[in-house]
């Protein structure tokens, strides 16, 4: 936040700063992997594959949706890519640095920089020199490398002195203590939503189908006793971290299980394709077979990006219209709050539309501070917020705004009925039982539709039925002919 809000200083409640915030982020990431890959496969057999493997991860429709939608889950992933470079390269006072920043960046950067720490010790405990040299040599690199762990234990202290300070964030959870939640395993719906969107989610399935092959393999080859596999042009030691990091990442942030946002699993899903090069190293496929697997892998990303088109995905997930275009029904698998999805929808970048759309639909029907919205249930949530003052688009600016009260039909039961108000159909969220529940009180329609090529929305005037029947009895009386008692008990005059 302290990056983030010095270039918003420039100019407060602009996105443009955020979004050039994030694309530093996101550069900074991008390196990073490049030198990964760089340093586990450093063999000029490995050009093609490693650059496809830095387009599959420059092309990730979550990564990239992270970019465009601000949260402080983004700034971890090139912090942890950092770290694994630091690692590999023996980096440690760098590494330090870069702990402290994510430990006091999320949870979830405890947890990654808890994993760079893990994986760095294990290959050194087990790795070749005997368990006593093993030992004193772990104990030398891991216990300054724990110096961001005790003084964010420290900052915890002396939070807890605080009255209601709460720190670690504890929402959608269960009561069960961190300590029971790491160590005691389980498989609920939680669980599958989070490995889902590690191993399947966007084609990431042609990645997590090589490993798996690769994995059959090695254990059919360890029960046959054969030799290990050759890993051609690549650094063992540094493949072997990348794999049994993925292994811990994965593990740790599954531990926490939340809501279905692909945010929250980004350094998983950006090690996956680094592994599932490996395997195809491992298993002995040819340059060309590497090129195509990994190739296939990047354009099932790019692909991705801009439309919901994995059918592995799509069966899973199932789908619900956006206009004439689907998206992804994430919150299928937990039947968790809301809709189709919030947050979960910022899996590509086509939750972009959903938001140009809401703000198509405000200026179509001119809302201000005076016009209740109306949206289907569970959809309040960071909805609209401020609308420019004069363009009605929906902005993060303070000044010069309108705030049009936001509703859910079932809030009419308690509380007054809005002479002024319009429904915003959300597609993401029930549209029928939102307008049934707001029938009983508003005539609905017709709707007014908004928009951008394949992608459309509907906004829905709202009239009183009081207002409505009033209104039709005024209309009545408009197109009667104006007369007095007398002229109708005459005939009427020619011409009259």
């Amino acid at each position: 936040m302290l990056f983030a809000g010095a270039i918003q200083m420039l100019s407060p409640g602009s996105y443009p700063l955020i979004l050039i915030a994030n694309a530093l982020l996101y550069a900074a990431a991008c390196y990073a992997f490049f030198l990964i890959a760089r340093i586990a496969f450093p063999s000029a057999v490995h050009d093609v594959g490693r650059g496809l493997l830095c387009t599959a991860f420059a092309l990730h429709p979550a990564v990239l949706a992270s970019v465009v939608q601000p949260s402080i889950d983004l700034p971890l992933l090139p912090a942890f890519l950092w770290g694994v470079v630091f690692v590999l390269r023996g980096q440690r006072a760098w590494l330090i640095a870069v702990g402290l920043a994510m430990v006091f960046t999320k949870e979830t950067g405890v947890v990654l920089y808890a994993a760079l720490v893990a994986t760095h010790a294990l290959l050194t405990l087990f790795g070749p020199g005997g368990p006593a040299r093993n030992l004193r040599a772990t104990l030398k690199a891991v216990v300054p490398l724990g110096i961001p762990l005790v003084v964010f234990a420290g900052y915890l202290a002396y939070r807890a002195t605080i009255p209601q300070a709460t720190v670690v964030w504890a929402a959608g959870t269960t009561q069960e203590s961190i300590a029971k939640r790491f160590i005691v395993p389980r498989f609920d719906r939680a669980l599958a939503s989070f490995l889902a969107m590690m191993f399947l989610l966007n084609f990431a399935w042609i990645a997590t189908g090589v490993v798996g092959a690769d994995v059959l393999v090695g254990v059919r080859r360890l029960v046959a006793r054969h030799r290990s596999r050759a890993l051609e042009g690549a650094n063992g030691n540094a493949v072997l971290f990348l794999v049994v990091l993925g292994v811990i990442t994965a593990y740790g942030l599954t531990r926490f299980t939340t809501y279905a946002n692909t945010r929250y699993v980004l350094a998983a899903v950006a090690l996956l394709p680094l592994v599932m090069y490996a395997s195809l190293v491992r298993l002995g496929v040819g340059a060309a077979g590497r090129a195509i697997v990994t190739g296939a892998l990047a354009a099932g990303f790019a692909m991705s990006t801009v439309v919901t088109a994995d059918p592995v995905s799509r069966a899973l997930y199932g789908t619900f219209a956006l206009g004439d275009r689907t998206l992804l029904r994430l919150t299928r698998i937990t039947h968790e709050c809301c809709g189709a999805g919030r947050d979960q929808l910022v899996y590509n970048l086509q939750f972009t539309k959903l938001a140009d759309l809401m703000s198509d639909a405000m200026v179509a029907v001119r809302a201000d501070d005076s016009t209740t919205v109306f949206v289907p249930l569970d959809m309040r949530w960071e909805t609209l917020g401020n609308l420019d003052s004069t363009t009605r688009r929906r902005t993060l600016r303070r000044d010069h705004t309108v705030w049009p009260p936001l509703l859910e039909p079932n809030s009419l039961a308690t509380q007054q009925t809005p002479s002024r108000a319009v429904f915003l159909a959300l597609p993401n969220g029930d549209v029928p039982q939102a307008i049934s529940a707001l029938s009983a009180h508003y005539v609905v329609g017709p709707a007014q539709r908004v928009s951008r090529g394949a992608y459309w929305l509907e906004v829905y005037p709202l009239t009183l039925r009081g207002a409505s029947l009033q209104s039709a009895e005024t209309a009545t009386r408009l197109r009667a002919p104006l007369t007095t008692t007398h002229e109708r008990s005459s005939p009427p005059t020619p011409g009259g």
